[in-house]
């Protein structure tokens, strides 16, 4: 019975290769055979047991026209796998003979074989810590405590009002900001600033404790860094009472606006 082409390739291949085999075997670590000029090289030159190993044949290799690579990996004399270039990873630290039979365009073959020094293996790679939690919403600011309180004091007079007190009541630390529009209404300066030295203290804006005309406008801010403040206008009007208007303001801000559960 006719041997089919393809078992006949393949036994022809498998004769040169053994040929091959046996001369490398009996030759040191790192000869080479004179048939075909074979080498390889390998990355990393120093792997751990258990890491991917990459093997090439050299470039003189396949520059006489390289037909078939195989690759012995554990010196047991079967071939591993076959191709230029080819990954293995071996599995215990040691010194492992590898061995290389290459073939050539016209049937030549050369062997090749070297020592590849295997380390430990490698420690697992350290585990990243978990990403710190998101930060929650930040929590609305609240009002001051106590809650500042202003009066203003004095009497109506025909043109206008006469203030005999200024009095803003805010906790220790608070900013008191009293500002005066209308200067031609009897504004002396256009603003004060103080601050509350004492809990619960009684801060007294002399400045403004005068005669003002209708048309004056007197605002009043307290505020503190982290909490709702007081914000409080009076507004002169002829003959007759000032009128008050009461909000809130944001912490160390300066525009009003309606305070929380209004």
């Amino acid at each position: 019975m006719a041997c089919h082409p393809v078992h006949r390739l393949a036994a022809q291949v498998a004769l040169i290769a053994l040929t091959a085999i046996a001369a490398a075997a009996s030759a040191p670590s790192g000869a080479r055979a004179d048939a075909v000029n074979v080498g390889f090289t390998w990355s990393p030159q120093a792997p751990a047991a258990g890491q991917p190993v990459v093997f090439a044949v050299a470039p003189e290799t396949r520059a006489v026209g390289l037909s078939a690579a195989l690759w012995d990996f554990d010196g047991d004399g079967v071939f591993d796998a076959l191709g230029p270039t080819v990954t293995t990873t071996f599995p215990a630290a040691g010194s492992q003979v590898v061995r290389l039979v290459a073939v050539d365009s016209g049937g030549n073959s050369g062997a090749a074989a070297n020592a590849v020094t295997v380390g430990p293996p490698l420690p697992p790679a350290p585990v990243p810590p978990p990403p710190p939690p998101a930060p929650g919403p930040a929590s609305p600011p609240s009002l001051m405590s106590p809650f500042p309180v202003v009066r203003l004091q004095g009497r109506v007079l025909r043109s206008g009002i006469r203030v005999t007190r200024l009095l803003v009541q805010a906790p220790a630390g608070a900013r008191v900001r009293a500002v005066c529009l209308g200067r031609h209404h009897g504004c002396p300066r256009r603003s004060v600033v103080r601050r509350s030295r004492s809990p619960r203290a009684v801060v007294r804006l002399r400045r403004f404790e005068r005669r003002l005309r209708p048309g004056a406008v007197i605002q009043v801010f307290v505020t503190a860094p982290e909490a709702i403040g007081k914000y409080v206008r009076f507004r002169v009007a002829p003959g007759r009472a000032p009128s008050r208007r009461d909000m809130c303001v944001a912490p160390a801000g300066v525009a009003p606006a309606r305070c929380p559960g209004e």
